[in-house]
């Protein structure tokens, strides 16, 4: 069973569906390990925090924000799916919390 949380549904295993918000800046959950496919898609935030607990981002996680200008990555994100960021004609800036070589282990 899903549950509400500051405009996101998690599902109890962690897992976040959807963001239904209309925030500019969005953090998402210490409690969350995964962001499911199409979660984020066209929704119209600047800039996203992604928590330390995410191993995966999913297919087309954040695919036609136009407006998301920058993506806080944690060193913690094992995989990001195919399109995940695809369509982010605003994407400057990027950052990540690991090393080089973590980055390129990214599948």
């Amino acid at each position: 069973m899903a549950r509400g949380c500051y405009f996101f549904t998690i599902s109890k295993d962690g897992i976040i569906s959807r963001y239904s918000g209309d925030e500019q800046n969005i953090i998402i959950p210490e409690d969350v390990t995964k962001i499911e496919d199409y979660a984020f898609s066209s929704m119209p935030f600047e800039s996203a925090v992604i928590s330390g607990g995410i191993k995966t981002i999913g297919k087309y996680a954040f695919s036609r924000c136009k407006s998301l200008y920058s993506v806080l990555i944690p060193k913690t994100i094992r995989k990001i799916k195919f399109g995940a960021f695809l369509g982010c004609k605003s994407l400057e800036k990027i950052y990540y919390g690991g090393s080089r070589r973590q980055w390129f282990r990214i599948k």
